[in-house]
């Protein structure tokens, strides 16, 4: 009888919990209103806020492309090969919906980041994770870097906080998502000093620092290679250098501590001398005689981490080559207005493209253009501590 009892007990329990779940799911991504894509004029917007903006033509075709081919009202993008639309397209819809006041921008962005809270919600009564799930992740982190909008913080910290735990003992679990090991370090170490600087607590924000800090030294304990001067791989080479180099620059803006800024320009000596073409791409991806566009997004997103950090404009002139290159015949195909997800030797420019990864390099050029504008110099005091790195954020992505 009690056992029947226990049973009867946890049943109903289960059922509240699913309903808990979809209702939150629903509150989270409603049913969505359709939005009129035809009264976005990229070219106009961007015109407004930027009257001299690099890559202008590049930008405004990829990113109109984007907009008419592969969104979806439920904020689930068409064409994401890997789940990263999910990550990168709010990165960019919130910052040039502000700068150009566009609001059809911001519903994009926000539904979005719905569409990720509600997979992720998903996840909790059904944890079975998926590509989308994890490497979209870093949306929920978006309306607060942007706007200051809370409602998915405390998503966005616990998740992190799980993300460490995984990454820390058990890496093997991630590792198909990312690839390689050093990888699942390199990442999970970026999102901890995210979370440094969305935590709303001294205590809270020392313990993202730690835990990032924490899983950039165990990589480098199990898969630095001292004779080669790079983090081992297995199946990519570009992926776990460049989240490496990104976990690094982040540990060092966070610490003050130049050990951390010093491997990562160790693994940047690595790649400009195994891995950089004449023409500015970066191959690795995952042979020698490969250039993805996703490994060369990450390559000018590190690049314009080193500019922050350092306030060296070479690293500025380095991204933008690396931009160049994208932009190139080899990737961009004017025809089609996106750029293909990958180069190689035998076989040139490929056939297809991955709207992530197109938004990764949508993000990198605003980026870029913006700490263009704000005139930074040699001459300006890098940021040395969390408080700075902070304030230096915010004005590259939100008001």
């Amino acid at each position: 009888m009690r056992k029947n009892l226990e049973k009867g007990v946890l049943a109903v329990a289960a059922l509240c919990a699913v309903f808990w779940g979809l209702q939150a799911c629903r509150q989270l991504n409603p049913d969505p209103q359709p939005v009129e894509m035809t009264r976005i004029d990229v070219a106009r917007a961007l015109g407004r806020a930027h009257p001299s903006f690099e890559f202008e033509h590049e930008f405004c075709t990829v990113l109109s492309t984007l907009i008419l081919s592969a969104w979806d009202e439920s904020g689930d993008w068409k064409g994401d090969l890997q789940g990263d639309a999910t990550a990168f397209a709010p990165m960019l819809l919130y910052a040039f919906a502000h700068d150009v006041q566009e609001d059809l921008l911001r519903i994009m962005a926000d539904r979005t980041v719905a569409h990720e809270a509600r997979m992720v919600n998903q996840c909790l009564l059904w944890p079975v994770p998926s590509m989308e799930v994890v490497i979209g992740f870093p949306a929920l982190a978006q309306p607060f870097l942007a706007t200051g909008d809370d409602r998915y913080r405390r998503t966005f910290l616990r998740g992190v906080r799980l993300g460490y735990v995984l990454a820390r003992y058990f890496p093997g679990a991630l590792t198909p998502f990312v690839s390689d090991r050093a990888s699942v370090y390199g990442a999970t170490a970026y999102l901890c000093f995210t979370a440094a600087r969305m935590a709303d607590t001294a205590d809270a924000r020392e313990e993202f620092v730690l835990k990032g800090t924490a899983l950039v030294e165990q990589a480098g304990d199990e898969c630095w290679d001292g004779e080669e001067g790079r983090y081992t791989h297995q199946n990519m080479l570009d992926w776990p250098q460049g989240t490496m180099m990104m976990a690094l620059v982040s540990a060092y803006r966070a610490t003050g501590e130049t050990r951390y800024l010093d491997q990562a320009l160790s693994v940047l000596e690595y790649m400009d001398r195994c891995c950089l073409d004449e023409a500015g791409g970066f191959s690795g991806h995952p042979r020698p005689d490969t250039r993805a566009l996703s490994g060369n997004n990450i390559m000018a997103w590190v690049f314009l981490d080193l500019y922050e950090a350092t306030r060296d404009r070479r690293y500025l002139e380095r991204a933008r080559r690396v931009l160049a290159w994208i932009f190139s015949p080899d990737l961009f195909d004017p025809s089609e207005g996106l750029i293909s997800h990958h180069w190689s030797a035998e076989e040139g420019r490929a056939g297809y493209s991955c709207t992530g990864c197109n938004f990764h390099t949508l993000v990198c050029v605003y980026r870029y253009n913006t700490l263009l504008k704000q005139g930074l110099s040699r001459r300006d005091r890098p940021p040395q501590h969390l408080g700075e790195v902070a304030a230096a954020q915010r004005k590259i992505f939100s008001p």
